[in-house]
């Protein structure tokens, strides 16, 4: 791509079968008030309208590149090609069913332009329904512009992890690229943002700019349980048990100890760790009662395991 001029953002939107809101979504990105960006479409091998939808905006205007992926590469894989196509210094998600603010891209742009320790801007979230119309409006609590690596990931975890939506906000693209891309599992987008704190500063843009649809078609309606949202996230069948709060302990310890600072940051950064998993341990306890109990009666093993602890009881 020699000779194009490199735009100061690239928008990733990734997309599988997002006919219903797709022109929407796209329409609404076109109309930013920043325009020094490029909008680039992966769709993820869909049997709707998708693909139609892409090729006539595509067609219209030169910042869309849209790519077909021949098959369904999972969520995770296609929110990270976007992430990899990207060539702006900024770098921003989006979904196929939500929307942004005129100004949103340009008042996230000032805050990290500002803020050069900055790694994620991102702005209020307002909650609307499948017609648009606003329903209420969501406290992300991630910002943070602390110099103290420990007291931005406490911001973060506690008191608890919640809805991922500031990954939709604007990043440092060479940051995110080179440390952050999504994992192949079920919440890794939450392990992602959680890495971000770790990295620099968190703006927030205190305006409500970004609308998160909520509708029948979102991932968790569609794929309610652990197993299908697994293999919404990879692409590839999965079976077996999940420990998903065992998994996000593990990552989130591998993020605290593959970043660089102080040893009392790393030390008070595990202390944070351990207290969101404290408070969350009825998640814990839930999760590993999984092996013995199914919709709330005792499976194969757990009626085995019983047996053998009491020997002369029955259930």
């Amino acid at each position: 791509m020699s000779g194009i001029p490199v735009p100061a953002v690239s928008i990733g939107l990734p997309v599988f079968n997002g006919d219903k809101f797709l022109a929407a979504a796209i329409s609404n990105i076109l109309a930013q008030t920043f325009d020094d960006f490029e909008l680039i479409i992966s769709d993820n091998g869909s049997s709707d309208r998708t693909e139609e939808i892409c090729l006539q905006f595509a067609a219209s205007d030169p910042r869309i590149r849209y790519i077909r992926q021949p098959k369904n590469l999972g969520a995770a894989r296609n929110f990270n090609f976007v992430l990899q196509e990207a060539r702006g210094r900024y770098f921003k998600w989006a979904a196929h069913d939500d929307l942004i603010e005129p100004d949103f891209v340009e008042k996230c742009v000032a805050e990290l332009d500002a803020d050069q320790k900055c790694v994620l801007a991102f702005a209020r979230t307002i909650l609307i329904d499948e017609s648009g119309a606003p329903q209420m409006g969501y406290l992300d609590l991630m910002n943070t512009t602390s110099d103290d690596t420990a007291e931005r990931f406490r911001r973060y975890m506690v008191p608890h992890v919640g809805e991922p939506n500031p990954i939709f906000g604007v990043m440092r693209r060479e940051i995110v690229a080179e440390h952050c891309v999504f994992g192949n599992f079920v919440s890794a987008d939450l392990v992602l943002l959680g890495h971000l704190p770790l990295l620099g500063t968190i703006r927030l843009v205190n305006e409500p700019l970004f609308l998160r649809r909520i509708h029948p078609g979102i991932s968790v309606n569609t794929h309610p349980d652990h197993l299908s949202r697994e293999e919404w996230f990879t692409g590839q069948k999965a079976s077996g048990l999940r420990f998903r709060n065992l998994r996000l302990t593990r990552e989130f310890s591998r993020l605290i100890k593959s970043v660089q600072m102080s040893k009392s940051e790393r030390i008070r950064c595990y202390i944070v760790l351990l207290e969101w998993a404290w408070r969350g341990r009825q998640r814990f306890l839930k999760e590993f009662a999984l092996p013995f109990y199914a919709n709330g009666f005792p499976t194969g093993f757990g009626r085995w395991v019983h047996r053998r602890i009491f020997a002369d009881s029955k259930i």
